[in-house]
C-alpha cells in the first residue's frame, strides 16, 4: 500500500495539471466568449472583465506548484478549494439563478449542469484523497483545515456575489448584464461556404455577397429558411476585377471595385447591372448612401496621402474633401526619428 500511494497521488497531480492546462487554453483561445459568458452570470456580472483574466492566472499558477514535489502539497490544497468554489457556483447557478448561462468551453461544453456538478465533486474526491495521503497532520487536524479551505471557498463566491450586487444595484457604475438569452434561433440555414458577406438587410429580407464569385447575390426570404442565389449580369465583362463587392441600397444595388475602377448599377428584381463610371476615380474602400450617392476613401495623387470622396453616378460628379483626414503630427516625425538614428 505504501508503494502505491506515491503513484496515486502523482497520477492525481497529472490528472489536475490536464484539467487546469485544458481548462486555462480553451478559454484563451476564445476569451472574448469566456467574458461574455461571465458577463450574463447572475453571481459575477459586475466583475467579468478581471475574474476572466483572475481566473486563467490561478489554473495556470496552480499547475506549475503542481510540478514541483516542493510546491504539490500547497498546489492541491489550492485547487481543492478552487474547485469547491466552482461546484459552489454551479449549484447557486441551478437553484438559485432567475436563468442559466452558457457553460464553459471545449469538451466541457457538451455536459449539462447537473453532469458538470458531478465532475467537479469527483476532482475535489481526488484532490481531497491526494491531500490525505502526503499530510502528516492528525486527522482532527486535517479535518479542520479542509473544513476551512470548504468555507473559504464557498465564503469568497459569496463575497464576490454580494459585493456585485451592491455594485450593480447600488454603485451603479453603467455596468449591464448581457442579456441571458436576447436572441432566439428557431431556424438556421447552412450557407453552402465561407465566404458570404452581408451587402444589406432589408426589413426581414438579407442579402448576401460572395467574396469568391463576386458576381453571385443571395438572398434570404422572410421566412428564413430559403437562400436564393442569383448571377448578377455586367453589361462589361472583361474588366480585371480584383476585389469586386455587392452594395443593396434596397432596390438600388451596386457591384464595385477600387481597383478598376468600376461601379455597376442595377435595380431589383433585375439582375442586369451597367457600368456608371468610366476610369473616374481609383478607391481602397467606398460606401453606397443612396441610389446614386457613394462616399469613397481614395488616395491623393499630389501627396499619396488618403482622401475622402464623393461621387454622384447620376450627374457624374466627383468631390475630394482633403481636411477631414489629417495626418497625425506623431506619425509624420517616425521616419525623421529613424533617419536620424540611422545617420548617427
Amino acid at each position: 500500500m505504501r508503494k502505491v500511494t506515491p503513484i496515486l497521488q502523482t497520477l492525481i497531480c497529472y490528472l489536475f495539471i490536464v484539467l487546469f492546462v485544458y481548462a486555462a487554453v480553451s478559454k484563451l483561445i476564445d476569451f472574448e466568449t469566456f467574458q461574455t459568458q461571465l458577463g450574463q452570470s447572475p453571481i459575477l456580472t459586475a466583475y467579468a472583465t478581471w475574474i476572466g483574466y483572475a481566473v486563467i492566472s490561478i489554473e495556470l499558477i496552480i499547475t506549475l506548484l503542481l510540478c514541483f514535489r516542493s510546491t504539490r502539497q500547497i498546489a492541491l490544497h489550492a485547487s481543492f478549494i478552487i474547485m469547491i468554489a466552482f461546484t459552489a457556483y454551479i449549484y447557486i447557478i441551478l437553484h438559485y439563478s432567475d436563468f442559466i448561462p452558457c457553460s464553459c468551453g471545449g469538451i466541457l461544453e457538451k455536459l449539462s449542469w447537473e453532469q458538470h456538478i458531478v465532475f467537479n465533486l469527483v476532482f475535489v474526491l481526488l484532490a481531497y484523497i491526494a491531500i490525505i495521503i502526503q499530510t502528516s497532520y492528525s486527522k482532527f487536524k486535517i479535518s479542520i483545515l479542509l473544513f476551512t479551505e470548504i468555507f473559504i471557498g464557498i465564503g469568497l463566491l459569496y463575497f464576490l456575489h454580494i459585493s456585485s450586487e451592491k455594485t450593480m444595484r447600488i454603485n451603479n457604475p453603467f455596468i449591464r448584464k448581457f442579456q441571458p438569452h436576447a436572441i432566439d434561433h428557431p431556424t438556421n440555414i447552412t450557407l453552402p461556404s465561407n465566404g458570404f458577406y452581408f451587402a444589406v438587410a432589408q426589413g426581414d429580407t438579407i442579402f448576401l455577397g460572395v467574396t469568391t464569385a463576386p458576381l453571385l447575390l443571395g438572398t434570404i426570404f422572410p421566412e428564413n429558411d430559403i437562400l436564393q442565389i442569383d448571377t448578377i449580369q455586367l453589361d462589361q465583362m472583361d474588366l480585371p476585377f480584383q476585389n469586386a463587392r455587392i452594395q443593396v441600397n434596397y432596390p438600388d444595388y451596386s457591384l464595385v471595385d477600387g481597383y478598376v475602377p468600376a461601379i455597376f448599377e442595377g435595380k431589383l428584381p433585375s439582375k442586369k447591372a451597367y457600368r456608371q463610371f468610366e476610369n473616374q476615380a481609383y478607391f481602397s474602400r467606398i460606401v453606397k448612401t443612396s441610389s446614386s450617392n457613394y462616399i469613397f476613401r481614395g488616395q491623393s495623387t499630389q501627396t499619396g496621402e488618403n482622401i475622402l470622396g464623393l461621387q454622384n453616378t447620376t450627374t457624374h460628379h466627383i468631390s475630394f474633401n482633403t481636411k477631414i483626414l489629417e495626418k497625425k503630427w506623431m506619425e509624420s516625425l517616425i521616419p525623421m526619428v529613424l533617419l536620424l538614428m540611422i545617420l548617427l
